[in-house]
């Protein structure tokens, strides 16, 4: 039963539980470890290498007022992306029922294309990659088990949605450039308490500052005409310090389970679990809005 409930916030995401290691690789490998080599080919519509001809009339268009914007497509990409994605681990038992251990793992995310950017220089896009470390702790005292452990991840070269730097419209297609690097870090508690067989109690709480590092830019805000006022945003797409959207700062849960058995000759059973989750206020965009 004390597992069982330990699984249950576990798989909620909030914290590592009674699989510490491999969940904080998880979440190193958040932005994806798969490496592929990408070959895509899109419809030609637009005459091959004619790319400053098309910026030069999307310009021109849209100086007379018009709508146009400039697309590049009709070109075949090709690449070939290799990430290394090694995982160190040391563990160390104090007791049968307690351990430390120390991890380091690298993860990766494959480059790839933008098959609607006018500049050569922005149809492709490189991998990025994030090493993290953590150390921690697992525990049991006969009903109770206790969890800690604390990351730290850096993440280089990362993959930001921009505007197109190289099209002129108002309103450009977006692309997938590397802009900059992160740097999050943090600590996760968890405990669960099983007063019989049948009834376990379970608490996880998670605190954590994903930011961005200085020098990382965001295009989508960086663009002309302005769209910022250096009040509420940069206008050169400044995000330095920023939090990453979607990120909160903290976490946590509070659950009850009850487990039973059918009786007589069923060799089946049934739970009922309740769950109670808070979640700190999290921003929409890189800007902090």
């Amino acid at each position: 039963a004390l597992d069982q409930g330990l699984g249950h916030a576990h798989h909620r995401g909030l914290v590592a539980g009674g699989e510490p290691l491999r969940e904080r690789h998880h979440r190193a490998d958040a932005r994806g470890r798969r490496v592929g080599q990408p070959r895509i080919r899109v419809r030609r519509d637009v005459a091959q290498g004619d790319v400053e001809a098309v910026a030069a009339r999307a310009r021109d268009g849209l100086a007379a007022g018009g709508g146009f914007i400039a697309v590049q497509t009709g070109s075949s990409y090709r690449g070939s992306f290799k990430s290394w994605t090694p995982r160190f681990t040391v563990q160390y038992d104090v007791t049968p029922d307690s351990m430390l251990y120390a991890s380091a793992a690298r993860g990766a995310k494959s480059g790839g294309f933008n098959t609607t950017a006018i500049a050569p220089q922005f149809q492709k896009y490189q991998p990025d990659s994030n090493w993290t470390f953590e150390l921690g702790s697992r525990n049991t005292f006969g009903n109770v088990r206790l969890n800690a452990n604390a990351f730290y991840t850096k993440w280089k070269n990362m993959q930001i949605a921009a505007a197109d730097p190289s099209n002129p419209a108002p309103v450009p297609n977006p692309v997938t450039l590397n802009l900059g690097n992160m740097t999050s870090k943090g600590i996760e508690l968890q405990g669960a308490w099983a007063p019989t067989k049948y009834i376990t109690f379970d608490a996880s709480a998670y605190v954590g500052s994903p930011t961005y590092d200085q020098g990382t830019r965001d295009l989508n805000i960086a663009r002309t005409p302005a769209i910022c006022d250096n009040v509420v945003c940069s206008t050169n797409g400044d995000i330095s310090g920023k939090v990453a959207p979607r990120a909160s700062k903290f976490s946590g849960t509070l659950g009850a389970e009850y487990r039973g058995e059918f009786g007589g000759s069923w060799s089946m059973g049934y739970y009922a679990r309740g769950q109670v989750t808070y979640q700190s206020r999290a921003f929409v965009d890189e800007t902090d809005r």
